[in-house]
């Protein structure tokens, strides 16, 4: 896996990509994610991690800060309509499959439940690409700190021969409304390589590779799955 962490206004000619659709401002800042890794099954089986919401809770990341494992997510479920209190059973596979936005919630410690979109963007049987974002604001201790869609994720899973599979997590923070509240930017990609490593299917308190110090910098990390 290699992972990478910078601002915008570091190398904006060049990103994002411009199949994520995305726009960027100098003071989004974004954290990509990739990998190479063995997997036995299908596409279908990496999408019922996707449609599994309440497992999004178990998956944990490196704070740098903190110098221990902390849980990403500790709030996650299926919404039947974009509204917190629309709680539903986890996703079923086929319903993700058909390619149409669904609702979920997710929300910390000190961060607000927030209703995100999910959407399946593509779908083979040797390739996944799924997008997320937020669909109202993020608040912080009850201050708001990201408008909607400020928060974006751009998961894509492709087969490159037999059962190797390669991967690739994009995420997008963009122009927060309360600067003290962005979090160092060495976390983004610790937070980018739980998520990876969670939809991949890989170990997820595995050191190798996360950025152990935080430091203001932004630098690669590197190693095997």
């Amino acid at each position: 896996i290699v992972s990478r962490d910078w601002s915008s206004d570091v190398c904006s000619s060049d990103l994002p990509p411009a199949c994520t659709g995305w726009k960027l401002s100098s003071s989004d800042a974004i954290a990509a994610s990739a990998a190479r890794f063995e997997h036995k099954g299908s596409v279908e089986d990496i999408l019922a991690r996707f449609a599994k919401v309440s497992d999004f809770e178990s998956i944990p990341y490196w704070s740098p800060n903190n110098q221990e494992w902390r849980i990403l997510i500790r709030k996650a479920n299926a919404l039947s309509a974009p509204d917190v209190r629309a709680e539903r059973a986890d996703f079923t596979v086929g319903e993700l499959a058909k390619k149409d936005p669904v609702y979920l919630r997710m929300g910390g410690s000190t961060i607000s439940d927030v209703v995100y979109r999910m959407q399946v963007m593509e779908m083979t049987p040797d390739k996944l690409t799924v997008a997320m974002e937020n669909d109202a604001a993020i608040r912080v201790l009850g201050f708001p700190v990201l408008r909607e869609g400020g928060g974006q994720f751009l998961f894509s899973f492709e087969r490159e021969s037999g059962d190797v599979w390669r991967s690739y997590v994009l995420t997008r923070v963009g122009s927060v409304l309360n600067s003290i509240a962005r979090p160092p930017q060495d976390q983004y990609a610790n937070r980018a390589i739980a998520l990876l490593r969670y939809f991949a299917g890989l170990p997820g308190r595995d050191e190798a590779g996360v950025i152990k110090r935080g430091n203001g910098t932004t630098q690669p990390a590197n190693f095997a799955p």
